[in-house]
């Protein structure tokens, strides 16, 4: 009996991997509405002034491994971080981003543009996770057993933060901006053709919780506090505790070592 359903949970990860739909192209399409849309462009409440760098007025869709399909797990940040996270590569794929919004769509012109990405995300992420958020995705991708072409990420937020941190005026503004972008990030990217198993958010926000809670596709769905990592459960209507990265991440594991059995 064991064997038996072995072979049928098999048989159905097959049927699911065939009819899967293509991961980089839903990517491709949401990748160029980030770049060309006016919409998300004028979501922010406090504009970039046009005569800064590129790199700081571009729009930042993300990053989607070549394994995608096989891994299924999407990472989302809260917002592009312009002090952290631009590198010599990030910052030359901006230009590479602009160029390629300003071409047509070809197969051609998609798979350069896939490749650069690829390229600066994968030669940027060894320094990035030094710090707290993608230090704690690393620890996540670890434990699921995964490589960092398994996986996608995003941001909530598209543009690049560059406020200072520890100000607090600048504090409010940024939760302004997550908070606003939240309804734009469940409405644009596309999870349904992506199908993720998992999505972890970097951000303890009370509207990212809810829309996240609500999106019941989902099989795992978690946000926890980007520097600490707590995730706050509800214990009872109106009260919620907080439980630890370890305990999370933990069931977490074990729940995507099930799926993907």
């Amino acid at each position: 009996m064991p064997f038996g359903r072995w072979r049928l949970r098999g048989a159905l990860n097959e049927i699911a991997m065939k009819t899967r739909p293509d991961c980089d192209s839903a990517w491709l399409v949401y990748a160029r509405g980030v770049l060309g849309d006016g919409v998300l462009r004028s979501c922010c409440q406090f504009p970039v002034a046009a005569d800064r760098p590129l790199r700081k007025r571009v729009l930042w869709p993300g990053y989607i491994g070549v394994n995608y399909a096989k891994g299924r797990v999407l990472f989302v940040g809260a917002m592009h971080n312009a002090g952290e996270l631009f590198t010599s590569e990030i910052g030359a794929l901006a230009e590479v981003a602009a160029q390629w919004i300003r071409s047509a769509a070809t197969s051609t012109t998609n798979a350069h543009h896939l490749e650069e990405v690829r390229r600066a995300y994968l030669a940027s992420i060894p320094r990035w996770t030094k710090g707290a958020v993608w230090g704690r995705f690393d620890r996540i991708r670890r434990r699921l057993n995964l490589t960092w072409e398994d996986i996608a990420f995003t941001n909530i937020a598209k543009c690049a933060e560059i406020s200072d941190a520890n100000d607090r005026d600048s504090k409010k503004r940024y939760n302004k901006r997550i908070t606003k972008c939240t309804g734009s990030f469940f409405d644009r990217v596309p999870l349904a053709e992506l199908q993720p198993l998992a999505i972890f958010v970097a951000c303890d926000n009370a509207t990212v919780r809810g829309a996240l809670e609500a999106s019941h596709q989902i099989p795992i769905r978690r946000n926890y506090h980007n520097t600490y990592g707590y995730y706050r459960t509800e214990v009872e209507a109106g009260t919620r505790a907080t439980v630890g990265e370890t305990t999370w991440l933990s069931a977490d594991a074990d729940h995507y070592a099930e799926l993907t059995r």
